[in-house]
């Protein structure tokens, strides 16, 4: 088995992120993306129904739900009308909506791609989901967003490869960048904005032993996915809440996953086995948490009887600039702050007198061989990582 190694050096990580300088470091294309929607032309991007087309980034559903439009813990039928442009907003915009739809849904009430579904008891509301068309392995992929943030919103910005991931059906893969706006752990019950605006979890879900997400019956193991590198991310309480607009961001590499907040790392993560290794699809969606709902014992109507949106200002997901044969020499200040940053062979900053990579520096220097620093102080406050990775590992877009 070939061994994959990964070194990641952070050196004191204390300045705040600016919302205007999204990626984390100079190594990404900010040109030549892999993938990118800036949501500036009305349904460019759908089909008005279910059926797929080539020239298509998204699709209005999930693939694997029932009927692609159920989710199993979730109160709402996701549905393409609920997933709207609106291009004369600035650069344009595009709106996940929720609405109440007053009374228990019925089968009668629900657009499906197929005839053969069936709608379970207790959904009350109209929401949407959409996944890109072709899957993604590897890169930085992001979103500038707003979320809902009341008790039972669950939305959700995610990469998933499993059953119809046409490379290994013994494998489910899953990487929430965020998932759910709630309280604290266990508490569903404060309605203020000021308490429920600022926590988000991310992680990754894996389960190595078959495709799918749950423990599997005929399996004497009864293995199901475990949940590692996980964090609930705290929003900075001088930092904008969580439904004002955020940047989430993480960059996924065969060795390490890393979560970031507006620019700013908030979570690494780097045990190789557990980390998914195939094309996923890329996943926008807003549930409403069925175990979340107080049901009135009369009525059986849910307590939050309301509406809301997920804002979306665009998606993006961006490949590292490579120059892997290279070996590059940094010996002065100058040649520092004009280094070409991109994945090298071996860097090696050795000036001939000493050097201070000071506070005003965030740069992250990446190889695939070495770093080497010699007559070099980083002073506490400054932000500077070093990252030891494989060129071979190249993002891509499949079908």
């Amino acid at each position: 088995m070939r061994k994959i190694f990964n070194l990641i050096i952070l050196v004191v990580l204390t300045a705040q992120g600016v919302l205007g300088q999204v990626l984390p470091d100079k190594n990404w294309d900010g040109v030549n993306m892999l993938f990118s929607d800036e949501f500036n032309t009305p349904l460019s991007n759908f089909r008005p129904n279910y059926v797929d087309a080539p020239n298509r980034k998204w699709r209005a559903y999930f693939q694997e739900l029932g009927c692609g439009l159920i989710t199993d813990n979730g109160g709402q039928v996701y549905q393409r009308s609920q997933c709207r442009f609106s291009p004369l907003e600035g650069t344009g915009l595009f709106r996940i909506v929720c609405d109440y739809a007053g009374h228990e849904i019925q089968q009668s009430e629900v657009e499906y791609p197929t005839t053969t579904c069936g709608i379970p008891d207790s959904i009350f509301y109209y929401s949407g989901a959409i996944e890109t068309r072709k899957r993604i392995q590897y890169g930085y992929i992001e979103m500038r967003c707003k979320l809902p943030i009341h008790k039972e919103a669950f939305p959700a910005f995610w990469l998933w490869g499993a059953q119809n991931n046409h490379v290994n059906d013994n494998y489910y893969e899953e990487i929430d960048i965020f998932e759910w706006t709630r309280k604290v752990e266990g508490v569903y019950t404060s309605d203020s904005i000021d308490a429920v605006g600022r926590r988000y979890y991310a992680g990754i879900w894996c389960n190595p032993h078959h495709g799918t997400y749950l423990p599997d019956s005929s399996d004497t193991t009864n293995h199901g996915a475990q949940y590692v590198g996980n964090s609930m991310i705290h929003v900075p309480d001088n930092g904008p809440l969580l439904n004002d607009w955020n940047v989430f961001g993480c960059e996924w590499s065969p060795g390490f996953v890393r979560w970031f907040l507006n620019g700013k790392l908030q979570n690494t993560y780097a045990m190789h086995d557990t980390i998914p290794q195939h094309p996923m699809t890329l996943k926008i969606n807003y549930t409403i948490k069925k175990n979340a709902l107080v049901f009135d014992p009369v009525t059986q109507m849910p307590d939050w009887q309301d509406g809301d949106e997920m804002v979306i200002d665009y998606v993006r997901v961006y490949k590292l600039k490579r120059d892997c044969k290279s070996i590059a020499y940094i010996t002065t200040l100058s040649a520092l702050q004009n280094f070409n940053f991109s994945l090298k062979k071996e860097i090696h900053i050795c000036p001939n007198t000493h050097l201070s990579i000071t506070s005003g520096q965030g740069d992250t220097f990446r190889a695939t061989q070495k770093i080497r620093l010699k007559n070099v102080t980083i002073p506490q406050g400054s932000k500077v990582s070093f990252i030891m990775q494989d060129c071979s590992h190249a993002e891509a877009i499949v079908d």
